[in-house]
């Protein structure tokens, strides 16, 4: 840190300095005379951190007045984001110096902490707050937070001369998407619609990203490619939705998961340039890796690094960046002394050492050399789950099959709380180690989850409140669930209870529900997902149902046709009903993607409820149901074309 000194003398009325008139120098030693503001005489020093002039009170009118613009910072040294802007200012304000190609412009920053008045001058509310102050106006700053940003923004506001450099952010057409993209070691690419919302806030991210990883001694492109104009392209890439982003690493598509503000993609994108696995030469750095690693840990050992299965290996760990450690070596002795591995060109893969358990492998062994990529991902997905796993909001991607076991509690496995944590989960695997192949199509996953993590889960479960250490749920699929009936002291007998209970189908699912009208009005009844299998599953009438969500507007639209059905059947052995299937859950066997869908629910065939397709009006919906009813389950019904449902 060092000082600027200013020595201060009565000057012209003008309260501040226009910008025609000569910008006063800063003094670098003591005793130089520099005009600075009407009215005022002395020398004043003004600290200097990082070429950022530290404003306080006292000196904040002076030195703001005397410039014809000035970006001001106002932070507290406590604020991550203002940390974070730290350095970028910095290097804007060294750059903003000046020279042949760029003005001289000053930046300043307050530390609210110590100038708590000035904060309260300004109305600042949150940190950090960033003003440009300009012939005795201020406003808020609202560009983006790197140095390139910064000293874009101040250059438009000062240099009327001043050209926007071309967009760094390239455009992609069919007519070069695959050549470029073929080619090209690493980018991101953006499909976008010119209409959506989402994608005009995502494009000065991505424009200032690309700027920043354009600067880097091994660039990082980004491209964008406008989905509605391409649309061949988009219909072949199977594109969901807008905005969509995809790495891409010659020509291979990997999801992109990260970020959607500049620094973030630049930073995502940094790390994707690095190697997915990591090279290990000596046995210390292995043990530790199996010892320490919190993902599943796969050990690579090669006879060649430039072999296919290397390659493939290589690829393979791309895809799965972020869902598991990967580490590689081909030094024999290596995965010999610490895996016991007897031969080179060999996978392994092992658990975090907390969630190995006496009835698992420690390590698995992979060993086709001729495997593609999607063979190993397929591997490491199918062994990833130990007998009893830490399901966690980053890893719930292991723990999309089911069905599937969970004890809710207090986990925590730093090393002060792991051996509390490790006695409920020993008591699951002695159970999870009868139960794990209960069916020879099927295993029962067990897992642990933090309570306070999922919460949500278990107010699903209705057990939220509950006053016990230890809660668990059984959840057949996502929306079929079980609660084991707290108890004071958890253990393996009262799991293996409620497991067997569920099983045998003595329990009841707890689904999402709101609260079933106390009286029902209208011809259309009005199910829940608590009446949903009273007044559905268990009525002895064929049912016509009606699946809608409130805001829909496919759904209003439709809702003056569905109302004379109902009352078309009022009297009739058909049961007219509709569901909030929004705010409700019901079973998995009807499948509902869009609103409004409707069901011909067959008395005789409850499991196998029929979907009406087609175009969705009175007529065509009655013919549906009279051709339902007539052949009693409909197994021969002639159907209609797929309505489109776009809203969900």
């Amino acid at each position: 840190m060092r000082w600027w000194h200013f020595t201060l003398f009565c000057a012209c009325s003008a309260s501040f300095c226009e910008a025609s008139s000569p910008e006063p120098k800063v003094a670098e030693k003591p005793g130089e005379s520099i005009p600075i503001v009407d009215g005022h005489g002395g020398t004043i020093d003004i600290k200097v951190d990082s070429d950022v002039l530290m404003l306080t009170e006292d000196n904040f009118d002076i030195i703001v007045n005397a410039k014809p613009i000035i970006l001001v910072n106002f932070f507290v040294p406590w604020c991550v984001h203002c940390q974070k802007l730290a350095p970028e200012y910095a290097k804007a304000a060294n750059r903003l110096k000046g020279n042949d190609k760029i003005p001289r412009i000053p930046l300043a920053k307050v530390d609210c902490n110590s100038e708590s008045a000035l904060a309260r001058r300004f109305g600042i509310a949150g940190y950090p707050t960033l003003l440009i102050f300009q012939k005795g106006q201020h406003k808020e700053y609202e560009g983006g937070m790197t140095s390139d940003a910064l000293i874009e923004e101040m250059r438009k506001l000062t240099d009327p001369d001043y050209k926007p450099p071309p967009p760094a952010v390239k455009v992609l057409t069919s007519q070069n998407f695959t050549s470029v993209l073929s080619r090209v070691k690493l980018a991101l690419v953006e499909f976008y619609a010119p209409w959506c919302g989402h994608c005009k806030q995502l494009e000065p991210e991505l424009e200032r990203a690309a700027r920043n990883l354009e600067e880097r001694v091994d660039p990082i492109p980004i491209y964008k490619i406008d989905a509605i104009a391409e649309k061949d392209i988009a219909k072949a890439l199977d594109i969901p939705g807008y905005p969509t982003m995809f790495v891409i690493r010659y020509g291979i598509r990997f999801r992109y998961d990260g970020p959607r503000e500049d620094s973030g993609i630049a930073a995502y994108m940094i790390q994707q340039g690095k190697s997915p696995s990591e090279y290990l030469e000596r046995q210390p750095q292995l043990k530790n890796e199996v010892k320490w690693s919190r993902f599943p840990l796969v050990v690579g050992a090669f006879q060649s690094l430039k072999s296919k299965f290397f390659e493939t290996f290589i690829e393979a760990a791309n895809f799965e960046r972020g869902n598991f450690s990967f580490v590689h070596t081909d030094k024999f002795d290596v995965v010999n002394a610490v895996l016991g591995v007897k031969q080179m060109d060999t996978i392994a893969l092992l658990q975090p050492e907390w969630l190995r358990s006496p009835y698992e492998t420690v390590r698995l062994i992979y060993t086709n050399s001729k495997a593609k990529s999607q063979d190993l991902r397929d591997w490491y997905h199918a062994h990833c789950v130990p007998l009893v796993g830490h399901r966690t909001k980053e890893n719930l991607w292991m723990y999309n099959k089911y069905p599937m076991v969970v004890a809710y509690y207090d986990v925590n496995f730093s090393h002060e709380y792991r051996a509390e944590t490790q006695i409920p989960r020993r008591q699951m695997l002695s159970v999870a180690k009868d139960f794990r192949d209960y069916h020879p199509e099927h295993k029962l996953v067990f897992a642990i989850s933090d309570e306070d993590d999922f919460y949500e889960e278990l107010k699903l479960l209705k057990l939220a409140d509950s006053p016990t250490i230890v809660n668990v749920g059984f959840y057949m699929s996502p929306k079929e669930r079980y609660a084991m009936e707290p108890v004071e002291d958890f253990d393996d007998d009262s799991l293996r209870k409620f497991i067997d209970d569920v099983l045998e189908k003595k329990l009841k699912p707890i689904r999402k529900s709101q609260l079933a009208p106390k009286k029902q009005s209208g011809a259309a009844r009005i199910v829940v997902g608590s009446s949903f299998e009273k007044e559905i599953i268990n009525e002895d009438k064929d049912v016509f149902i009606l699946f809608y969500a409130p805001d829909c507007g496919h759904c209003k639209n439709f809702m003056p046709d569905f109302k004379k059905i109902a009352k078309k059947y009022q009297d009739s052995d058909l049961k007219v009903a509709k569901i909030d299937a929004s705010n409700n859950e019901f079973p998995d066997e009807f499948v509902v993607t869009g609103y409004p869908t409707l069901f011909y629910v067959p008395a005789k065939d409850k499991k196998n409820p029929i979907k009406f397709v087609g175009e969705r009006n009175l007529s065509n919906v009655l013919d549906f149901i009279e051709k339902h009813r007539a052949h009693g389950k409909g197994e021969n019904a002639p159907e209609g074309q797929e309505v489109r449902k776009d809203e969900l």
